[in-house]
C-alpha cells in the first residue's frame, strides 16, 4: 500500500511539473512505485504516459500483454533502446507466430 501511495504522489507531482523533463521523471518514479506495489498494469501505463517506452514494454511483456507491446513497437520504436527493442520484438514476433496471428 505504501508503494501505491508513493506512486500516486509522484503522479500528482507530474501534473504540476514545470517542464516535460520533470514530468517524465516523476512518472518514471511513479511507474516504479506502482510496479513495486504489485500494480503492474498501472506501472506500464504510467511508464507509457511518461514516454519511458522501454520500461512500459518490459512490464507489458512480463504481463503477456502483447497487443500493448505491438502498439508501442509500432508507434515508438525509434524512441527505444535498440537492444531492448530487439529483444521485445523477438518475443512479440514469436508470440504472434505461435498463435498464427500475422499478416
Amino acid at each position: 500500500m505504501a508503494f501505491v501511495s508513493a506512486a500516486e504522489a509522484f503522479a500528482a507531482c507530474a501534473t504540476t511539473a514545470d517542464s516535460a523533463d520533470a514530468r517524465a521523471k516523476y512518472l518514471k518514479h511513479s511507474g516504479q512505485c506502482y510496479y513495486d506495489g504489485g500494480k503492474c498494469l498501472r506501472a506500464a501505463e504510467t511508464y507509457e504516459r511518461g514516454r519511458w517506452f522501454d520500461d512500459a514494454a518490459t512490464v507489458y511483456r512480463e504481463m503477456g500483454r502483447f497487443d500493448n507491446i505491438f502498439e508501442i513497437l509500432t508507434k515508438h520504436r525509434s524512441q527505444m533502446k535498440p537492444s531492448i527493442r530487439e529483444s521485445i520484438e523477438d518475443v512479440t514476433r514469436l508470440y504472434y507466430v505461435s498463435r498464427k496471428e500475422y499478416g
